[in-house]
Order: structure tokens, then sequence, then C-alpha cells
């Protein structure tokens, strides 16, 4: 890793993987149909998977950060709350309130999150990570 070039350290790969999938969007090579299977297969299987096996094959004891967790916990609620209250005095009409707070308090934490500490601190991150993202995705499911 120490002769790569800089871009390809940190965030680099993400934003290569970015671009090419807005590059292959633009040459409509993939479309919205290849995008909604690509997202089911990868939060219905994929992410699933790696986070178990994260979790699985580390010491829970050793990688759990309590502080974090219940700061993220508090911190999506009050978000929540937040969101909720806010929608429902600006957005109109009133069946469009969840599909805002949906994309206000939901993240991508899960898909790129996890990337950026895998690519920041390596594979010793990925399992404190994982534990955090696969309790928060509970708290997500049930205020979703």
């Amino acid at each position: 890793m120490e002769h790569c070039p800089v871009f390809l350290r940190g965030d680099g790969p993400i934003f290569l993987l970015l671009g090419l999938g807005a590059w292959l969007a633009r040459l409509r090579a993939v479309n919205d149909n290849f995008v909604e299977v690509g997202s089911r297969l990868v939060f219905t299987w994929a992410l699933p998977a790696l986070l178990f096996v994260s979790i699985a094959k580390t010491s829970i004891s050793a990688t759990t950060n309590l502080e974090l967790i219940a700061y993220g916990l508090v911190a999506m609620l009050v978000l929540f709350v937040l969101t909720e209250w806010a929608v429902t005095a600006l957005v109109q009409p009133p069946e469009d309130r969840g599909v805002v707070v949906q994309g206000i308090f939901r993240s991508n934490m899960a898909i790129i999150g996890l990337a950026y500490c895998v690519n920041a601190y390596g594979e010793v991150a990925l399992a404190a990570a994982s534990l955090y993202v696969g309790i928060l995705s509970i708290l997500f499911n049930i205020l979703g």
C-alpha cells in the first residue's frame, strides 16, 4: 500500500466507483431496472452477509464501543422526532411526508460509511463499524 498513488489509498476507490456508475448510466449501459435489482441484491443479501460475517469473526467485547452506539441511537431518535415535527409544518400534501422523513433520517451509512471506515482504518475497523451499522439498522427499520 505504501507505493500506491495517494488517490488510491483513501477515498479514491469509492469516488472511482461512483464515477464509473455515473459514466455507465450516461452510456445507458445500466438502467433503472439494473439499479433496482442491484440495490435489492446489496441490501437484502450482500450487506447483511457482510455485517454478519464481520461481527461473527471478531471479539465483540474488544470492538464494542457502547458510547458510540448509544450516541448513534439517541442522535437518530432526535433527528427522527425533529424531522417528523418539521415535515408536519412544511410538507404538503400530507401523503408526501413519509417519503421526506425517510429521505432525511435514513442514510447511506451502511454502504458509504463502511467503505470509508475500511479505507481509513483497515479491516480492524470493519467489525466495530459493522456492529454499529447493524444496531442502527434495527432502529432505522423500526422507525421506517
